[in-house]
Parts: structure tokens; sequence; C-alpha cells
């Protein structure tokens, strides 16, 4: 019986390899598939960068959890139909692996935002067009929020961080690196609901980041393990006194570390 059950497993992954191929000529019966068959149809298509706005809707179903994209080409008119039908949705990476993604806008993460208040993961790494607005959206409607990444995000300031810092209460890991945020808002974030969840905090290549920033994290995060604010021009040697209390009072805990002293 479980060789059985191999074979016929085989088959059907051969089967979706084949059909992925060539997905156009396939999408308009994607919508007849079982939810279990969709899934694996929407893992296949999303690795090989296939999954767009003309063809996510027929792979999505109600069931759907996660969503990894970020090799595919896919915009607000995307996101509004996964906000459709995905109102379970846990996980969705719309990070940008080496170009910048700007037909993504704050229309549709806001989209997400109002229909997956389950989100727990979502990474925007370099979607330019998202501003403070959509991250204000987010904090709102999703309170269990675990890991943001809206590095090399240029319209991202102390807004966000203040949204987050109100709202969401079991945060663990925050990317704002290559952003406009600033003392104010680190100060905001590490003293806000999340400061006991924090664990990771990538903040690098911010211009207005000063020790200030440095001290705040490794004092009020008790729990923090990854630090990271190389290329921060106005952080100086005196933010080396706090990383060391911190290494001390959570010495088993801190795993990395990065810095640049000008």
């Amino acid at each position: 019986m479980s060789f059985q059950n191999q074979s016929v497993s085989t088959l059907l992954e051969l089967s979706l390899w084949i059909i992925a191929g060539k997905p156009s000529l396939y999408q308009h019966g994607f919508v007849k598939l079982p939810p279990r068959v969709k899934s694996k149809l929407l893992q296949i298509l999303s690795k090989r960068g296939l999954l767009n706005d003309e063809n996510i809707r027929s792979c999505l179903h109600k069931f759907t959890r996660e969503l990894e994209l970020t090799d595919c080409d896919i915009s607000d008119s995307g996101l509004e139909e996964i906000a459709k039908a995905c109102n379970l949705l846990q996980k969705l990476d719309l990070n940008s692996p080496k170009q910048t993604r700007d037909n993504v806008t704050n229309n549709g993460v806001i989209s997400i935002a109002r229909s997956c208040a389950t989100l727990q993961v979502l990474y925007l790494r370099r979607c330019s067009n998202i501003s403070d607005a959509a991250i204000a959206k987010v904090a709102i409607s999703c309170r269990y929020l675990r890991f943001l990444n809206l590095g090399g995000c240029p319209m991202i300031s102390d807004g966000s961080l203040n949204a987050l810092a109100i709202n969401c209460w079991v945060l663990e890991s925050v990317n704002v690196s290559s952003t406009n945020i600033s003392d104010v808002g680190v100060l905001t974030l590490c003293k806000g609901k999340c400061r006991v969840s924090l664990r990771e905090f990538h903040m690098a290549k911010c211009r207005d980041i000063t020790d200030k920033s440095v001290v705040t994290v490794a004092r009020c995060c008790p729990k923090m393990q990854i630090l990271i604010f190389h290329g921060c021009p106005k952080v100086t040697e005196a933010s080396r006194s706090a990383l060391e209390d911190m290494i001390n009072r959570n010495v088993k805990n801190v795993k990395h570390i990065t810095w640049t002293v000008y």
C-alpha cells in the first residue's frame, strides 16, 4: 500500500511539473483543482517565478497560508486577488532579491491588511513605493505580526515604527535597513508593546541613526539576539559600552551583532 501511495504521489508531481511548464495553456483549468493540488501547483510556480497577476487567482484557495512571491511578477492587482481569496493568509513574501519592486504600492498592501488579519510574516524588501501609510494599516489590522522586512524601502520612516510600537505586541523581527528612520522611531518601538518580544532588529545604512538608538535597543529589549546597524554614519564608539552590557546580560542568547564606528 505504501508503494502504491508513493507511485500516485510521484505521478501527481510529474503532472504538475509538466503543467507548470506552460501555465498559460492550462491556467483556466487551475480553478477546478482541489485545494491540496492547488497548493502544490502554487509552490512549483512560485519557485519558478511564474506566478503573475493573470494566473495567481486560479491557483489560490481559502486554505492558502503562505505565499512565496520573491521571483514572481506580482502587482497591486495580484495582491487584491490574494486579499479576496486568502483571508487566512499567515505569510506573504514579496522581497525583491536584487532590483526594486515598484509595481507594489500602498494600495496593494492595504488590501492585504484589510482582509488578512491573521498575517504573521510580511516581507517587502525593496518595494520602493511602500510608505508609512501602508505599514500603519498593517500594524492596526494584523495584530499578530511577528516578522516584518522593510529593508530598502525609501519612503519608510518613523511613522511605521510608531504604528508598530502601538499595535504589534508579539513582533519579533524588524528590518528597516536603508530606510529613513531616525532615533525617534527606534526609541518609540523599543519602548512599545513589542519591547519584550523583539529579538532581531536590522537598521543598517540608516543615515539618521545615532548612538541613542543603539543604547535604547541594548537597554530596552531583553531578548535581543541579532542587532545589525553597520553603515550608520552617526554611530560612534560610544555605543560599545551599551553593547557590552547587553552581551553580558544576555550572553547565552546574543547571536549576531554588526556595526561600523565612524
